[in-house]
């Protein structure tokens, strides 16, 4: 039953990948597709329009290495960085137009990490 639960785990991950991966592209070279919300997300609400595509990436980061971390200690590692490089980059460059975003975001980037450095360390337990 573990391998099994093992291979349906790596088949959701290759799912994932491969279905986020379109995503980005779609919304990188196609982003007409996206209508309304590509409008509103590029011109009420932030200052660089590609952001997005880094959130899409830490999103897919952070459930590639929760699925790779069951077996592991420090494969949450990679999701870690990234989280604290959206957060300084949120920090640093501001990219969102009004400031409760910006604060927000970050609220959610530090949420994010307090949860992935739990599950670090419940993994060495």
């Amino acid at each position: 039953m573990e391998t099994l639960m093992g291979k349906i785990s790596l088949g959701e991950a290759a799912f994932m990948a491969v279905f986020f991966l379109l995503y980005f592209l779609l919304y990188m070279f196609k982003n007409n597709n996206f209508g309304e919300y590509y409008k509103k997300f590029n011109y009420s609400s932030v200052i660089w329009s590609r952001f997005y595509l880094f959130m899409i990436a830490e999103r897919w980061i952070s459930g590639l290495a929760l699925i790779l971390a069951i077996n592991t200690h420090f494969s949450i590692a990679p999701a870690l960085i990234f989280a604290l490089i959206l957060l300084i980059m949120v920090v640093i460059f501001k990219p969102f137009i009004k400031r409760n975003h910006n604060i927000r975001f970050c609220l959610n980037m530090i949420f994010t990490i307090c949860i992935l450095v739990i599950y670090m360390f419940y993994s060495f337990a």
